[in-house]
C-alpha cells in the first residue's frame, strides 16, 4: 500500500490562498479585456459558480472520501475569476461623455473645465482637465470626461495655471494615440489607464484663458514642489539633481536622454523606478533602527515596536504618494505593511501570500494594472526572487570554500540573475530586448543608489538647516555622479550583451514558467519529469503551429513605416538580410530615424543593415539617416548621385565618413546583390534626370522580384521620371505592390504608369501612399487615388492604417495595416 504524502510535501505544494485568488482575478480580467461580456453576465456567472462551490463544500463535509473538495475548489476559482472579469468590464459611457464626440459634426472646438493637474517642463506644460461644457455647432452643451492638454512654450508664455482654475480652451480634440508602427509605445492605452479620455495640443498663444476658480494646490502638490526646491538647493550638480528627482519623485523628465539610454541598455533601468528597492530601503531603515532608538528613550519593547511600525508605514505611504503611487511602489508598500503587521502580531508571513495579497488589492482597486508594464515587471521580478533565490543559494553554499564577502557577492549575483531571468518574457514582449549587464553592474550600482537615496532623504528632511542639508546633498551628488560616470564608461561595452527579440508567444511564456518551476522543484523527480514532458509538448505545438501557419516559408517582407509626411520602408529578404529605403523626416521636435526606425530595428533584433537607400536628399526622406547610422551597423549608403547643399546632407556624409560607411551612387540599370532569390533592380534615375537638378525627378526607383511576386518603390518620382520608366522599362513596371510616388501628389501617378503597373487582374494589387494625416500640401490628391482605385488596386494610406506590412511569398502576397 503506498504511503500517504508527508505533511511537509503537502505544505510545499500548497498554493498560497491569496496568490491563488490574485491569479484567478487576473485571469478573469484578462479574459474580460478581449471579450464583450456584460457586467451583469459576469456577476451572474460569479454568483452561480460561488453558490455551486458552497453547495459542494457542504456536501463534502458529510463524506469521508469524495471529489467534492476538488470540484468545490475549482468552482471557487472560476467564481473568483468571474468577479475579476466583472470588475474589469468597463460600463458604457453616458451620451454626454466626450468619447462619443471626438469625430463628426459634434466635435467640440471650445471647451471649459477645471484643471486637475499641472506638469510644467522646459518644452511644454501639460494639464489634465475635467470637462464641464463644450462648444459645438449648436452652442454650448454639458460634457464629461477628462482630457490631457499639452501647451508648447509659445502657448503657455505669460500664463499662470494651477490646480483648481477653470479654463477656456480653444482647439480641436483628438482621440488618444494608437500604435501606428510595430515598435511604437502604447501611449494611448497608458493614458486611458490614467483616466484620460482624449487629448488636445495647443501651439497658438491666446488659445487658453483662465475664466474662474481659485488656485487650490493639493497638499501632495505642495509637498512635491517643496521636495523639488530642497533638492535643487542642496544638490550641486545638474546630473545628480535630475537623477535624484527620478529616485525620489519618479520624475524622469529632466534626465539627459543619453543617461536614460545608458540605464536602459545596461540593465539598471529598474533603479529609476520607484519600486521595492526604495520602499524596502526606507521601510527597513526606519523600522529596524527606530525600535532600539525608541527603547533608549524609555519606551517599552511593545510600545517601541508599535511606534516604529506606525512611523515606518506612515513615512512609506507619504513617500509612495509623493512619487505618484506607481503600481510597483504600491505593491512594495502593501507587502511591507503586511510584513510589519505580521511581525507585530508575531505571525509568520509567507512571501508568496504577501505578493498575492498585494496583487489582489491592486486588481480590485484598478484591474487595468494587469496591463501596466511596470507592474508586470515588478511582480515577475519579485515572484522570481521569492521562488528561486533560496533554492539556488542553498545549492551554491555547498560549492567551494567560504570567504569574507562571498555572501554579499553571491547573493547579489544570484538575485540579479534571477530577477533578469524572471522578467525576460515581459521585457521581450514589450521592449524587444533584455539587458544582461545589470547582473554584474548591480554589485556597484545598488550600494551607490542606496547611499545616495538615503542622503537625498536627509537633505530634504534637514532643509531648514541649510548647512546640514548641503552636506547631505553633496554626499548624494558624489554617489550619483560616480554612477553616471561609471555608466558613461562601461555602457558601450555592456550594450553588446543586450539581447534582442520579438514579442513572446503565450506558449513560449508558459514554457518559460515551467522552466522556473523545474529550477524551483529540482529535488522532486516526479515533478521535474512531468514539467519537462509538458514543456516538450508545448514546444512541439508551437513549432508545428508555426509550420502549419506557413510563416516559416521563405518570403520577402516589406514594412512601410508610418513616418508622417515622409517615406521609410524596411525590406527583409528571405536570407535574413535587410535593406532600409529612406529614413523618414526630421524636424526640430521629431526625428523618425531615432523615434520610429531605430526602436523597430532593436525590437526586431536587427543589428545590421546591408544598406540604406536614400531615394533623394530631401529632408522628408533622409532626415533620420544620421540617427540610423549612429545606432545601427550599416554596410553602405546608396543614393541617387545628386549632391544636396543642406546642413542635413553634410551631417549625414560626415557621420557616414566617420564610421567608414561607403557612400555609393546608383543609376538606372544597376543590380544589388543582397539575396540570390530576389531580383533587386534599380530602374531610375537615368543620367539625364540626375543632371536636371530636380531631386524628385532624380529619385531612385527600386524594383524587387521574389518568385512571381513583384514590388515597385517609386520614391518621389514625378511625371518626367515616369515617362522615362515607360520608355526604357515598360515590361518591368507590372507589380503586385506599388509604393505610390511623391505621397500621392498630382505631379505623379500618371495614367500610363498606373496602367503599366496594373496590366493583369489575376493577382491582388496593392498601392500604398505614405502621407501624414494633417499635411499642408493637401495630399494625397483625390484624382490620384481615383486612378489607382480604378485600376483595381487596394489603396492604403499610412495616415489611416498606420504602417503597412507586406509579405510576398513566391506565388502569393498578403498585407495588413498595423493600426
Amino acid at each position: 500500500m503506498p504511503s500517504a504524502p508527508s505533511t511537509a510535501s503537502a505544505r510545499r505544494w500548497a498554493v498560497p490562498p491569496l496568490a491563488a485568488v490574485a491569479l484567478c482575478l487576473a485571469t478573469g480580467a484578462a479574459i474580460a479585456s478581449v471579450g464583450a461580456v456584460s457586467v451583469s453576465l459576469w456577476l451572474f456567472m460569479a454568483g452561480s459558480l460561488l453558490s455551486g462551490a458552497g453547495m459542494l463544500h457542504v456536501l463534502e463535509a458529510r463524506r469521508l472520501v469524495s471529489l467534492h473538495a476538488l470540484a468545490s475548489t475549482l468552482l471557487l476559482g472560476l467564481g473568483v475569476g468571474a468577479l475579476g472579469g466583472a470588475r474589469a468590464t468597463v460600463p458604457p459611457q453616458p451620451a454626454h461623455h466626450v468619447s462619443h464626440h471626438l469625430t463628426g459634426p459634434d466635435r467640440p472646438q471650445g471647451l471649459r473645465g477645471t484643471v486637475r493637474t499641472v506638469e510644467p517642463s522646459a518644452r511644454w506644460t501639460r494639464l489634465s482637465v475635467d470637462l464641464l461644457r463644450a462648444e459645438g455647432s449648436h452652442g454650448w452643451h454639458a460634457r464629461t470626461g477628462r482630457i490631457q492638454v499639452t501647451l508648447d512654450t509659445s502657448a503657455s508664455r505669460g500664463l499662470t495655471l494651477c490646480v483648481g482654475h477653470r479654463v477656456h480652451l480653444q482647439g480641436q480634440l483628438q482621440p488618444l494615440p494608437t500604435r501606428r508602427n510595430p515598435a511604437d509605445p502604447p501611449l494611448g492605452a497608458w493614458l486611458s489607464r490614467q483616466g484620460i479620455d482624449a487629448q488636445m495640443w495647443i501651439r497658438q498663444r491666446g488659445s487658453v484663458h483662465v475664466v474662474g476658480g481659485r488656485c487650490r494646490p493639493s497638499a501632495l502638490h505642495t509637498m512635491r514642489s517643496w521636495t523639488r526646491y530642497a533638492i535643487q538647493r542642496a544638490v550641486p550638480t545638474p546630473g545628480a539633481r535630475s537623477l535624484l528627482h527620478a529616485l525620489m519623485l519618479g520624475d524622469r523628465s529632466g534626465l539627459d536622454p543619453a543617461v536614460r539610454s545608458a540605464f536602459r541598455m545596461t540593465g539598471l533601468a529598474h533603479l529609476l523606478a520607484i519600486s521595492g528597492l526604495h520602499i524596502m530601503l526606507v521601510g527597513l531603515t526606519v523600522y529596524r533602527l527606530g525600535r532600539p532608538l525608541l527603547q533608549r528613550l524609555g519606551l517599552s519593547w511593545r510600545r517601541a515596536e508599535h511606534v516604529a511600525a506606525a512611523t515606518a508605514i506612515s513615512l512609506l505611504s507619504g513617500y509612495v504618494a509623493l512619487a505618484g503611487a506607481p503600481a510597483s511602489a504600491v505593491r512594495a508598500l502593501l507587502m511591507m505593511t503586511l510584513w510589519i503587521g505580521g511581525s507585530l502580531l508575531q505571525r509568520p508571513t509567507q512571501p508568496l501570500n504577501l505578493l498575492g495579497a498585494a496583487a489582489t488589492v491592486l486588481l480590485v482597486a484598478d484591474p487595468a494594472v494587469l496591463f501596466d508594464v511596470g507592474a508586470q515587471l515588478s511582480f515577475s521580478a519579485v515572484g522570481g526572487l521569492i521562488v528561486l533565490v533560496g533554492p539556488v543559494q542553498r545549492r551554491l553554499q555547498a560549492w567551494g570554500p567560504s570567504w569574507r564577502g562571498r555572501r554579499y557577492l553571491e547573493g547579489s549575483l544570484v538575485a540579479s540573475a534571477v530577477a533578469t531571468m524572471a522578467t525576460t518574457p515581459v521585457l521581450l514582449h514589450h521592449l524587444g530586448g533584455v539587458p544582461l549587464g545589470g547582473i554584474v553592474l548591480n554589485l556597484v550600482a545598488l550600494p551607490l543608489v542606496s547611499a545616495a537615496l538615503m542622503a537625498g532623504f536627509v537633505a530634504v528632511a534637514t532643509s531648514p538647516w541649510t548647512w546640514l542639508s548641503e552636506v547631505a546633498g553633496r554626499a548624494a551628488a558624489v554617489g550619483l555622479d560616480t554612477l553616471i560616470h561609471l555608466l558613461d564608461t562601461v555602457a558601450p561595452w555592456f550594450e553588446r550583451v543586450y539581447v534582442t527579440g520579438g514579442p513572446v508567444p503565450v506558449l513560449v511564456l508558459v514554457v518559460a514558467v515551467l522552466g522556473l518551476v523545474i529550477l524551483r522543484e529540482h529535488l522532486h523527480p516526479h515533478t521535474r519529469g512531468r514539467c519537462l514532458l509538458l514543456m516538450l509538448v508545448l514546444t512541439n505545438v508551437q513549432l508545428w503551429g508555426t509550420v502549419w501557419s506557413g510563416t516559416e516559408q521563405p518570403a520577402l517582407t516589406l514594412l512601410i513605416f508610418d513616418v508622417g509626411q515622409g517615406d521609410a520602408a524596411l525590406v527583409q529578404f528571405p536570407n535574413g538580410r535587410h535593406l532600409l529605403v529612406d529614413t523618414g523626416a526630421r524636424s526640430p521636435w521629431s526625428d523618425h530615424g531615432r523615434q520610429t526606425i531605430v526602436p523597430h530595428l532593436k525590437r526586431a533584433g536587427i543589428r545590421r543593415l546591408e544598406g540604406v537607400m536614400i531615394t533623394h536628399a530631401h529632408r522628408d526622406h533622409m532626415g533620420g539617416l544620421p540617427s540610423v547610422l549612429r545606432h545601427v551597423e550599416v554596410g553602405a549608403v546608396w543614393h541617387n548621385a545628386q549632391v544636396h547643399d543642406s546642413a542635413l546632407y553634410g551631417e549625414a556624409r560626415h557621420v557616414a565618413d566617420s564610421l567608414g560607411v561607403p557612400w555609393i551612387r546608383l543609376k538606372a540599370g544597376d543590380h544589388l546583390r543582397v539575396d540570390p532569390t530576389v531580383l533587386t533592380q534599380i530602374l531610375g534615375p537615368s543620367k539625364a534626370l540626375t543632371e536636371t537638378g530636380s531631386a524628385n525627378e532624380a529619385s531612385v526607383v527600386l524594383r524587387l522580384r521574389h518568385g512571381q511576386m513583384r514590388a515597385l518603390l517609386l520614391g518621389d518620382a514625378e511625371a518626367e521620371a515616369e515617362r522615362m520608366l515607360l520608355d526604357h522599362y515598360p515590361a518591368l513596371l507590372e507589380s503586385e505592390v506599388v509604393k505610390v510616388g511623391h505621397h500621392g501628389s498630382a505631379t505623379s501617378s500618371t495614367w500610363p504608369l498606373v496602367r503599366a503597373a496594373r496590366s493583369s487582374f489575376a493577382t491582388p494589387f496593392l498601392a500604398v501612399v505614405s502621407v501624414a494625416a494633417s499635411n499642408h500640401y493637401g495630399l494625397p490628391n483625390q484624382d490620384v487615388l481615383t486612378r489607382w482605385q480604378s485600376s483595381g488596386a487596394s489603396v492604403l494610406q499610412t495616415s489611416q492604417v498606420g504602417a503597412v506590412e507586406v509579405r510576398m511569398e513566391r506565388s502569393s502576397v498578403r498585407w495588413h495595416g498595423f493600426k
